[in-house]
């Protein structure tokens, strides 16, 4: 009689391990990164507004395409890509990334992988962006990437970012940009006149 309680209590434990096993990877990969703060798209006029949703932007995970939502939560290993919209995500409550259209990223950990396009970062340290050969490493700062396929573009609005490519590095603060071929070491900083840092905060 105690050979037969024992077994058929140790099914349900057994089956819920079993369970636990199954689901747990899922789950931390599903973890919420970051949150949708907002969405705009331009009217028939052309003017750029503020909407709920929009067809233009949109979540990729693997070959399945989700319409952002303002709100949408989204995890590590997303990849937003935006058309004819923009999308600012929330890191945190002091960090914020600003996708412009026709631009995509990859979320990760502390960092992102931008593939085309231009990104208004608004992070604090120890965040990386990767764009190409191409690494930007933040020191506490507002910075913008952008670039399509030559040469990445890194403005900075304040603080300052380390910015990495073929074996050498500059720092690039405030106020000052830099403009980096694929395959060279970055060149000297120059610095933002007035207009391109207005462009560069508007587009936040």
């Amino acid at each position: 009689m105690m050979r037969f309680t024992l077994r058929h209590a140790l099914h349900p434990i057994l089956l819920l391990a079993w369970v636990c096993l199954l689901v747990a990877p899922s789950q931390a990969w599903a973890q919420v990164f970051a949150t949708v703060e907002a969405l705009s798209q331009p009217d028939a006029r052309g003017q750029w507004r503020t909407v709920d949703e929009s067809p233009a932007a949109a979540r990729w995970v693997g070959d399945v395409r989700t319409p952002l939502t303002r709100d949408m939560e989204l995890a590590l290993g997303d990849r937003i890509v935006t058309e004819q919209a923009r999308v600012t995500i929330r890191l945190s409550d002091n960090e914020s990334i600003t996708v412009s259209a026709g631009s995509e990223i990859t979320l990760r950990e502390r960092s992102v992988l931008q593939s085309l396009g231009e990104v208004y970062y608004q992070v604090r340290d120890m965040f990386t962006v990767d764009y190409g050969t191409v690494q930007t490493a933040v020191e506490g700062t507002e910075f913008v990437i952008s670039g399509q396929e030559g040469p990445v573009t890194v403005a900075v609005t304040d603080g300052v970012v380390r910015v990495s490519n073929a074996g050498e590095f500059v720092r690039v603060k405030r106020g000052q940009q830099v403009v980096v071929a694929p395959t060279l070491a970055p060149p000297a900083v120059t610095p933002m006149t007035e207009a391109m840092k207005q462009t560069a905060h508007a587009k936040a």
